[in-house]
Formats: C-alpha cells, structure tokens, sequence
C-alpha cells in the first residue's frame, strides 16, 4: 500500500500565523499596558473574563489575582460571599460597615485620640471612648478639658501667674507659687498693693505694699515699682527693672532668676524654645522638639507615646498614608490601590471617562468648583486655612469655617465670649475707660482697672484719692475738702500732692503721673501704670507687653513665643501659632509633607501621599506615578 506524505504548510502560512499569533499578543500587552499595575476589584466582561493573571470572582463579578484566597487557594475554586458582600484580601465584607474596607476594599477608618473608628453606608465616621465627647473632627472631656469646658469651643480664660482649670464643666484658676487666688486673679500678697498681705487689702495712694505690709517706703534690696516692692532679680513680673515682665507659657510658670527670665514647665512637660510641650502628643514637638509630623489632605497629624501617625476627617478613609474618598479619587476608585486608567475619572467609586452634569475634572476627580474648596471657583484655587477654622467654599468664593466656640467675623474667626473687639457680636467693640482697659467677659462689656482704682459704675477711681469716691463709691467730700486714705481732710498729708481735691502720688499714680493731669494712656488688653513719674502699662491676663502693645504669645504670628519671633508661612499655607510654638495650616487639596505644603495629586516628590517619589521618566498624575 502506497502511503501519501504528509502536507506540508506554506512557508507563507506559517509566517501568517506567526503575525497573528504576534499581534494577540501584542494586543493584550498594549492592553494591559493601559491600565494599572493591579486589576484587583475591577469588572469582568460580559463573559466573565478577565486579563491574563487574573480570574473572575462569579458572585461580585470582579477580577481577583490567580492564587489568592478570593480566587481560591490550592484550586479549590474562589471564595464565594452573601449577597451584599465582597471579597477584600480574601474575606467576605460588607464595604457599607466594615472599618477596615470601608466604601472600598483596603479604606481603613482612622478614628481621633480617644475615639473608636465606626462604617456607616460606606463613609468612615467615629464615635468617642467615655468620657469624651465629639467637638468637629476631636474627642474631648468636657467635664475636664479647659479649652473645651462645659462645653465644646468653651474655652477657660489663661490668669497671669496661673493656670486655667476645668472641673465637673466649670472654669477656674490654679496660681503659681508664691501667688494666690483672689477672686480669680493670682496675686503676689508680698507686693500687690490690691492685695497686700491678704486678699482684699488696699494699700492708700502714697503708700507701697512692702513684705506683705503697706508701708511709707520699701525696704533694703527692694525696689519700688509702682506701689509695689519687688525684688527686680527674681520679680516674673518686673525682671531686670519695673515692668519687664516675662513671658507667661502654657502648661509652666515664669521664672526670673539673676534677671533673667526663663520657664519652669509642670510634670510631663518639657521647654521648647519658649513654651512647654508634651513631646509624647505634640504633633509639633513628637517625640522631640522641632519634630514635626506630617498631616495628610483631608487628616490631621496625631503624636501618640511620641510616634507621629493621623487621622483622617469624617468621610475619609486611610489608604496608605493618605486620606481618601474612594468614591472620588481616581488613584484609588472604589478602593485602596485602583487606579483609573490614562484619561479616566473616578465617580461614585466607579471609573468613567467623562463627570457627570455640573462637575469638572480637577487633579484626575470629579469636584464641584462652587462647593470644593480645594478648587474653588476653578480648579486652580485652593481656599487658604485659618486660624482655628477649615477652608470652605460658597457658591465659588473662598470662606471661614470656624471650629466649635469661635465665630466668622470678616475672614477671622474669634471668640465672641472674650474678644474685646468682637464682643458679643462682630465688630461690637467695647468702648475704653480711664485708668483702665475694656474687656469682654461671657460676651458682655465690662472694663478692668489699674492697680490701685475701683469700678465705681463703669468709671476706675482711686477711692484712697477721690473727693467724689472717697472711701467708697458713693461717698462724697463737703466742698473745700480733700481725700486722702479714703478719707475726707482739709489737706494733704506728706508725701503726696493736691491735684483737684485728690492727695495723691505723683510718682504712682496714672491719671497725675510726675504732673498734676498728666494722665497715662492704656492699651488693647492692658491698663496704664505710672513708676517714678513714669507711665507703663501693665498687660491683662497671660498677655505681654511688646512694643508698647499687650500681646498674646501663645497665639500671636508676629510675635510666637516672645516679642518678634514671626511665624514663617511656606507657599500655599497659614502661619499659625498655638501655645507659643509656630505652626502652619496648609492650603485646601494640600498635604503637610516635612515641613512643607504640596499637592500629592501632582507632585513628583509626594505623589499620592508624602514621601512617595516618582522615579525615572514617571510624573505624578491625579496621584498616581504615570509614563508620559
């Protein structure tokens, strides 16, 4: 039997199927070259499909890697879930409630110091550990918290030469050693001619309050500052000469020592630069000073047992160090690590090509320019932060958001309860008095005196001096007669000068400071004073006397910590100061990375979030490291 030989293909046949074996192949690499490194979570085809390297989990429908749990480990074929679940790192979840993939597979919820993190329809919210309670994006004690007292925003006002406090929800006062509480202020009973020797005790005009005693003069190595005798190498209020006084911090006490003014900061509490931190908490000072943590887009920075970590606002989840909406950010759509393709936005945790009616694509998202204030009005326009507020945007113009106890008044937010210039309401300023200062207290006008000088029906008199106050606020001298001691006479004793029916001191007293009528001007926050015939002014609560203006260094940016020391703003921030250290508060859409403000959506050293370079010819794109 004849055998026929075998048909050979064309060498023309082979090299046809060659080329189309070639361009599949091709096809699925340019393919696969589009999209991102992982297809973890996206959609299968129609049929079911997914690109080489991944299988199609049947009851979610998305694509799972080969090998993984979801696609079933040693062949035995995927995991299968409820309806209502997906399969994140191989466990079936419910992405509306779990905290650890929620809204997405990987979107963790991280909760405030002293909160517990909570899921609820897919957006991370948080709920506080008793006894704290929710004020904005913290948890605080109420009951305890001196910033927060009674009520959230209810702040304790700081007292010269103490500290505020805050028990069962009601404000008070701790003094400082040697001083003692008052009616609210600390006072120095050695020297406070207001207070000398006990509360209460008023020294008369042309007298000094000498060790506790009211005195004609002051006794060997004392110096008369004012009606005061004080030691002007040890004296916080008067160190180095009459009315220099020291800084007051927070969370310490003053010290002059050899004239020099230092702190001394309370247990647990260690001095940086001029203020005492908690380098266990402070995200400023974390671990040691000048440590400052990074603070993500949409998170704040946190410093627990001195390690810096953050967390992430109400409807943002951790992804990796960055704080996410997975149903809007196209570096992690619908999830931590999905990447939309090139040209790709992400809406609704889903990736699309275009946004939908009335939003425009910004840094790869879809935003509403007249709400976003990380692009505002444009995608261009970062709203700026301020000062113990968030950034908003209106109808496409930048506003104030202040913070729980502090309201918008022209671009700022102030506490309505103590600004003497915003009390009450904005801009009711309170009006000024003689021989005193105007001050708000719980939102209502009311004024604080010099040394020395009464509240007489909104007036500062010296009762000690004046005719028509002598003694007391009502009680008036017969014509032709003068006060002196708080009592009425028919001339001034030695010592002091008849200026108008008054005896007073012409070296003390400030409304006849070294003249008869030559009256002392104040200042915003501080009362005048007269020393040797010489007018002052003495600064009102924790503030400072600095260039003739009365201060707060603990939150002044021009003057952070100690007279002059401004707070530097980078680009695309706000200088802030708090408790006497210098901080910033970064742009809208901006994210604190060592030091300075970025946008993680575009740049090359921080992209997505900080500290993550683009390497090679790759550039940062909606968050994502991208070959051009």
């Amino acid at each position: 039997m004849r055998v026929e030989p075998a048909v050979r293909p064309s060498t023309r046949t082979i090299v046809r199927a060659l080329v189309a074996l070639l361009a599949a192949w091709l096809g699925a690499v340019a393919c696969q070259g589009s999209l991102s490194e992982s297809l973890e979570g996206k959609a299968c085809t129609a049929a079911g499909e997914c690109l080489p390297g991944y299988v199609c989990e049947r009851k979610t429908n998305v694509c799972v890697a080969e090998g993984s749990e979801a696609a079933g480990a040693g062949g035995q074929g995927p995991v299968v879930c409820d309806e209502g679940e997906t399969v994140c790192s191989g466990t079936c979840v419910v992405l509306a409630t779990s905290k650890d993939h929620c809204g997405g597979c990987g979107a963790r919820c991280t909760p405030p110091p002293n909160g517990d993190p909570t899921c609820v329809n897919g957006r991370c919210k948080f709920t506080c550990v008793d006894p704290y309670e929710p004020c904005g994006d913290v948890c605080v004690e109420l009951e305890g918290d001196s910033e927060n007292c009674g009520a959230c925003g209810n702040h304790c006002p700081m007292p010269a030469n103490g500290a505020p406090t805050c028990i069962d929800g009601t404000c008070g006062v701790e003094c400082d050693a040697p001083y003692t509480n008052c009616d609210g202020s600390c006072a120095d009973t050695a020297n406070d001619p207001d207070n000398c020797g006990k509360c209460g005790t008023v020294c008369a005009s042309g007298k000094v309050c000498n060790r506790g005693t009211c005195s004609n003069e002051c006794s060997g190595g004392l110096t008369k500052c004012g009606s005061s005798c004080v030691d002007v190498t040890t004296s916080a209020e008067n160190c180095g000469g009459c009315g220099d006084a020291c800084p007051m911090p927070v969370s310490g006490s003053r010290v002059c020592a050899g004239s020099e003014c230092s702190i001394k900061c309370d247990k647990g509490f260690e001095a940086c630069g001029s203020g005492c931190v908690s380098t266990a908490s402070n995200p400023k000072h974390c671990g040691e000073c000048g440590n400052v943590c990074d603070a993500p887009t949409n998170g704040s920075a946190t410093c627990k047992e001195g390690s810096c970590g953050f967390s992430c606002a109400e409807g943002y989840a951790s992804c990796g160090g960055a704080c996410i909406d997975t149903q809007t950010s196209s570096a992690h759509c619908g999830g931590c690590d999905q990447p939309c393709g090139s040209g790709e936005v992400c809406h609704d945790g889903a990736c699309s090509t275009t946004c939908p009616g009335g939003r425009d694509v910004c840094d790869g998202s879809c935003v509403d320019t007249g709400t976003d204030p990380a692009h505002c009005g444009d995608c261009a326009t970062a709203c700026p932060a301020p000062a113990n507020g968030v950034a908003a945007c209106e109808a496409g113009d930048c506003v104030a958001q202040c913070g729980s106890g502090y309201t918008e008044c022209d671009g700022a937010c102030v506490t309505l309860d103590a600004d003497a210039q915003n009390c009450g309401s904005c801009r009711h300023a309170c009006p000024g008095v003689d021989n005193g200062a105007a001050v708000c207290v719980a939102k209502q006008c009311d004024i604080a005196c010099s040394t020395g000088y009464t509240d007489c029906d909104g007036s500062c008199v010296n009762t000690t001096t004046d005719a028509s106050h002598c003694g007391d606020c009502k009680k008036v001298c017969d014509k032709g007669m003068v006060c002196a001691d708080g009592g009425c006479t028919v001339s001034c004793p030695s010592g002091t000068t008849d200026c108008g029916y008054a005896c007073v001191s012409l070296e003390s007293d400030p409304a006849n400071c070294g003249a008869c009528g030559k009256a002392c001007a104040g200042a915003a926050g501080g009362v005048p004073t007269c020393m040797a015939g010489t007018c002052g002014i003495d600064c009102l609560g924790s503030t400072t006397a600095c260039s003739g203006e009365c201060l707060d260094l603990q939150t002044d940016v021009a003057h952070c910590g100690t007279c002059g020391n401004a707070c530097p703003a980078p680009a695309h921030s706000t200088a802030l100061c708090a408790g006497g250290s210098c901080g910033v508060a970064c742009d809208a859409g901006y994210s604190l990375c060592n030091g300075a403000c970025v946008n993680t959506a575009t740049d090359d050293k921080n992209c997505g979030r900080c500290n993550v370079p683009c390497n090679g010819n790759r550039h940062c794109v909606a968050g994502s490291c991208t070959k051009p």
